[in-house]
């Protein structure tokens, strides 16, 4: 099952995977907060696959922006994410992403990104990406962040009673507010 959902300014909860767009508006460039610094927290704390207690993964979005790396711009930004009773073939994708438009419409392309598997996500933690940086297209061009989560979730059969239950794979993506920056 896959489901997509726009991320507000504000906590939306979105099931059992909530997103929250974190910074500065893409017009306010000198009053930005810096981004974070990359690192995973434990809380450590038992899990059980999904088979009990529910997988929650709990993200925040930094706006892209356009920084200047080496002498070349780029754009950039983090994800930053919280996991509860995670593990068990969870992953978490943050993928950069530009608008592009053509003779038959628009459509978002990937420019770059990170995954993250149940190896290297915590069972009960917070990851912070490091710096995710794409090639910014000259001129004036639309671009966001797209949190791919993965998890495990309980699904019954409403017939035959009480049903049959399984561990099905569900993943939702969520999108950050979309940035027009600026090559200049």
């Amino acid at each position: 099952m896959r489901r997509v959902k726009i991320a507000a300014l504000t906590l939306s909860v979105v099931g059992l995977v909530s997103f929250t767009t974190v910074g500065a508006a893409a017009d306010q460039v000198s009053g930005q907060a810096p981004f974070p610094a990359a690192g995973v927290r434990t809380w450590g704390g038992a899990h059980d696959c999904g088979l009990i207690a529910p997988q929650i993964i709990e993200g925040a979005f930094y706006n892209p922006r356009r920084q200047v790396q080496d002498g070349i711009q780029v754009v950039a930004d983090v994800a930053q994410f919280r996991t509860r009773n995670s593990a068990c073939g969870n992953s978490v994708t943050a993928r950069i992403q530009t608008k592009v438009c053509g003779f038959w419409g628009c459509t978002w392309r990937d420019i770059s990104g990170a995954t993250w598997t149940d190896r290297s996500l915590p069972a009960n933690g917070q990851v912070t990406s490091p710096l995710i940086t794409g090639k910014l297209r000259g001129g004036t061009n639309s671009y966001r962040l797209a949190l791919d989560a993965t998890t495990n979730k309980r699904e019954a059969e409403s017939q035959p009673r009480p049903g049959i239950i399984g561990i099905v794979r569900e993943t939702e993506t969520t999108y950050s507010n979309e940035i027009k920056l600026t090559a200049g």
